[in-house]
């Protein structure tokens, strides 16, 4: 994005001029970087797409060679071992908007041909391919009609090398909030009773309701959660922050004291901590105990950055099991893409 221009150090004449703005996203699915093994349930193996599979019907991804033309070489497939259906052997595809949907395959035999057919999320079919050779990877691309669901599955076995989905999304909404002290401070003292009345960049919905983005909580009322020298000490509480896109996540926080050493970490909606991508001054801890946070000794303060990409709720915690420190935070800043 952004402003250009096209000229030349001499006299040209222009006739046309054609622009296109590319706001397509595609996702591509290898079965090389899948992880070998046997399928009994859906799995996402990769973003909107996801391969079903039961218990009796399941799905096996194995080693299995094979190129594409020049330029694409595959080393496992993706094995749809029978005849398929919404619910097992199949590949399905979850489209937020019209595409189109590249599919490189090659029939489970060696002496018969077989095809994929791309179904709706009903069972009815808009879209078979041709036959698919058992002595040579092919390909196939189909249209995607709109946002939905579809499968891709076959009436006998069919091995699938690669996937590979192009839509079309709506323009990006995003969402930019930073949190300074005295705001932090406002949501505090709302958490307590009513918000300071000049405080009006921070407003109530962010934290209340089902929207809510941002949810500061205490294990008890002992200020475990404290304003304290432009910035707030956290120990036993939290800060939950909901992202509804991708994006970033930036939080400034010091020990409590000049040589004290605090740790702080961020874990997504499973527990899983998330690793910073840029943690400043602070030390990544990997001591066996609270792996993954982040160490911090004295009171300049600095700032992690972390990745976010997926939506969910991210909570900040202050990891004290080994310093039996909080930690002072004094900004969080979040860009929100969705």
């Amino acid at each position: 994005a952004g402003t250009y221009y096209i000229y030349g150090a001499k006299a040209v004449n222009v006739y046309g001029i054609e622009l296109i703005l590319d706001y397509t996203k595609t996702t591509f699915v290898n079965a090389s970087d899948l992880t070998a093994g046997t399928l009994t349930a859906e799995t996402e193996i990769g973003e909107g797409i996801y391969v079903t599979a039961t218990s009796s019907k399941n799905v096996v991804i194995e080693a299995n060679k094979k190129s594409y033309g020049d330029y694409l070489t595959f080393t496992q497939r993706i094995k749809l071992g029978g005849a398929g259906s919404t619910s097992y052997r199949s590949i399905k595809i979850v489209a937020e908007s019209k595409g189109s949907l590249t599919v490189y395959a090659m029939s489970g035999s060696g002496s018969e041909a077989r095809a994929l057919s791309l179904y709706d999320v009903n069972g009815n079919a808009i879209y078979t391919s041709e036959a698919l050779s058992g002595s040579a990877l092919d390909s196939f691309t189909c249209e995607i009609p709109q946002a939905g669901t579809y499968y891709i599955y076959g009436a006998k076995a069919v091995n699938v090398y690669g996937i590979e989905l192009t839509t079309v999304p709506s323009k990006a909404v995003v969402d930019n909030y930073n949190f300074s002290y005295a705001e932090l401070v406002a949501e505090m003292t709302k958490v307590l009773g009513a918000a300071p009345a000049d405080k009006t960049a921070l407003k109530a919905e962010y934290f209340t309701g089902n929207n809510a983005f941002m949810t500061v909580t205490t294990v008890d009322k002992n200020d475990q959660i404290r304003p304290n020298n432009n910035c707030f000490e956290i120990k036993k509480g939290t800060i939950q922050i909901t992202f509804k896109g991708t994006g970033t996540l930036s939080i400034a926080f010091a020990s409590t004291g000049g040589s004290n050493v605090s740790r702080l970490a961020l874990k997504d909606a499973a527990g899983n901590v998330v690793s910073a991508k840029d943690c400043g001054s602070a030390t990544l801890v990997a001591d066996g105990i609270e792996d993954g946070s982040y160490a911090i000794t004295g009171t300049k303060a600095t700032t992690l950055t972390f990745e976010i990409t997926k939506p969910g709720t991210y909570t900040i915690t202050v990891p004290n099991k080994v310093t039996t420190r909080g930690a002072r935070i004094s900004a969080i800043s979040m860009t929100d893409n969705h």
